[in-house]
């Protein structure tokens, strides 16, 4: 077992919560869990990060585009660092980096098929962060799909809302209300 680990749980069991050093130097102990290395060097490299999850998998970071408030949603899969983390945006910010469910797919490390359990999460959250910040709206999804939360386990995802993508009666076609041909006089009915 790791050494570290055991006198983190120990001091959080007493009510003392985690011992910084333990937690952030676990290899001096004999070895130590990537997993949970790579956690904390984020919580070190970003203090503002809000845990969201009591397994630590998912974390908000709050940050700033010019005066605009935005918080970058850090989620670690289970597997994670063996897979990459998922980073997205809680809120859309147009930029090339950022797809258009608002997850940032643009960096390097999280190109298909790139990852490795050796890269970095805080290096990475902080190679992000500079470029969201420094090159806001470079490009990216125009056609931003409204977001909803989904407010399920895991995550709690943001996905695009399908419902809102439908079109109305009066928009199908370019047409307003009953115009058009077909048997059903222009009009369109969603169940």
């Amino acid at each position: 077992t790791d050494r570290g680990l055991v006198l983190e749980r120990s001091a959080e069991r007493r009510g003392a919560g985690p011992l910084p050093c333990a937690r952030m130097f676990g290899g001096i102990f004999g070895g130590s869990d990537p997993r949970l290395s790579q956690i904390a060097g984020l919580e070190a490299a970003f203090p503002a990060a809000q845990c969201k999850q009591a397994d630590k998998s998912l974390y908000d970071l709050p940050f700033n585009v010019g005066n605009l408030p935005y918080t970058l949603r850090i989620f670690l899969p289970p597997k994670f660092p063996d897979v990459p983390p998922v980073l997205q945006l809680l809120k859309p910010l147009k930029h090339e980096w950022v797809n258009q469910y608002n997850q940032v797919v643009g960096h390097a490390y999280l190109s298909p098929g790139t990852w490795s359990s050796h890269f970095e999460l805080a290096q990475l959250v902080k190679e992000v962060l500079d470029e969201l910040i420094k090159t806001p709206n470079t490009g990216g999804s125009s056609d931003m799909p409204p977001i909803r939360n989904t407010g399920i386990g895991y995550g709690q995802v943001s996905i695009p809302d399908p419902v809102a993508a439908i079109p109305g009666p009066h928009e199908v076609n370019g047409m307003r209300g009953g115009g058009g041909s077909g048997g059903s006089g222009g009009r369109v009915s969603v169940l």
